[in-house]
C-alpha cells in the first residue's frame, strides 16, 4: 500500500469524480482508477460504487476513508518532524480563522509570535467556520480559531478569551447619547446582522422569546455594507469587542440586561504533532488579548 494510492482515494472521495480527482493529483484518469481498483482488489472490498454519472462511497468505504485520513495525518506528522529537524527546527504552521475575527485578531498576535518564536513559519487564511473545520479535519490547517460551540471528539479545544458584543450606532441616532441600552430599547432599533451570523441571530431570537420581545432584523451581505448602513443611520448592529475601533461617526453602546458575547477558542486535531507549538500559540493569545477577563 502506497501513500500516493491513499491520496488518490481521498481525492476521489472529496471530488466524487475520476476526472477531477486525477486533475487534482496530476495523474492520468486511467492510472488513478487502476491504483484504486488494485487497492480494492488487494483487500477484497469495494470502497466506491461507480455509475456513469457519479461515484458513491460504500458503507465500508466510508469507514476506510476515515481511517485513511488518520494514516495520512500520521504520515504528515512524520514529515513535519523530519523536516523540522533538517531545517534547523523551522516549523511551518498554518492557521485559519473566521472572517469577522481575522482583521482584528491576527495583526495583534502574529507579530508577537514572530518575535517570540522566530522558528515559526506562519501562514494564515480566513474563511467560514464549516470550511475551516473541514480543512482542519483534512490536515490542510494545523490550528483554527473558532467561536463556541464546537463539538467534535477528534479535536482538542481551548478557550482563549471571551469577547463581548456592543451595539454600534450612528452619531445621528438618538440612542448615541446613551451609555447603555436595555434589551427592550435595543428591540426598537433596526438590527442589521451578517447572513453568516446564524448562531448570533438564533441566540437573540431565543432571548427575545423568553422575554416576549420582537426584533426587527435586516440582513447584511458584508461587514462593509453593514458599516455603511449604520453610518447613514439606516440601522444598528452588534460589534465584537476587538472590532470596536475609533471610526468617525460611530458610537459603541453596552447592553445592560443581556450578556451578548462569544467565546473564542483555538482548535487542533488530537493527533496533531504540533502540541507544543499549539500551547505556545494559546498562551501567546491569552497574554496579548486582554478582554473578557
Amino acid at each position: 500500500m502506497k501513500i500516493r494510492t491513499l491520496e488518490y482515494v481521498i481525492a476521489l472521495y472529496e471530488t466524487g469524480s475520476f476526472k477531477e480527482a486525477s486533475e487534482r493529483c496530476f495523474v492520468s484518469q486511467p492510472a488513478l482508477s487502476m491504483q484504486i481498483k488494485n487497492l480494492e482488489d488487494q483487500y477484497g472490498v469495494k470502497i466506491f460504487e461507480r455509475t456513469k454519472k457519479k461515484v458513491y462511497t460504500t458503507q465500508i468505504g466510508e469507514k476506510i476513508v476515515k481511517q485513511i485520513y488518520d494514516v495520512l495525518d500520521s504520515h504528515k506528522n512524520l514529515d513535519k518532524l523530519i523536516t523540522n529537524y533538517l531545517n534547523k527546527h523551522i516549523v511551518p504552521i498554518s492557521i485559519g480563522t473566521f472572517s469577522t475575527l481575522y482583521p482584528y485578531l491576527i495583526p495583534r498576535i502574529v507579530p508577537k509570535l514572530k518575535r517570540d518564536c522566530p522558528n515559526f513559519e506562519i501562514s494564515v487564511i480566513d474563511s467560514n467556520t464549516d470550511r475551516l473545520i473541514d480543512m482542519l479535519y483534512k490536515n490542510q490547517l494545523d490550528f483554527v480559531f473558532l467561536a463556541e460551540p464546537i463539538e467534535d471528539n477528534n479535536f482538542h479545544i481551548e478557550k482563549v478569551f471571551k469577547e463581548r458584543f456592543y451595539l454600534a450606532a450612528s452619531i445621528d441616532n438618538p440612542i448615541s447619547q446613551k451609555k447603555s441600552l436595555t434589551l427592550k430599547e435595543l428591540a426598537q432599533q433596526k438590527l442589521i446582522l451578517l447572513d453568516s451570523e446564524v448562531g448570533l441571530k438564533g441566540w437573540i431570537l431565543e432571548t427575545c422569546k423568553v422575554n416576549n420581545i420582537d426584533f426587527n432584523f435586516i440582513k447584511g451581505s458584508s461587514l462593509l455594507t453593514i458599516r455603511e448602513m449604520v453610518r447613514v443611520n439606516e440601522g444598528v448592529t452588534l460589534v465584537p469587542e476587538l472590532a470596536c475601533v475609533n471610526i468617525q461617526g460611530f458610537v459603541y453602546i453596552s447592553i445592560e440586561d443581556m450578556d451578548f458575547h462569544r467565546n473564542i477558542c483555538v482548535v487542533r486535531k488530537k493527533s496533531s504533532a504540533l502540541k507544543e507549538e499549539y500551547s505556545t500559540i494559546v498562551n501567546s493569545v491569552k497574554e496579548t488579548i486582554n478582554i473578557g477577563k
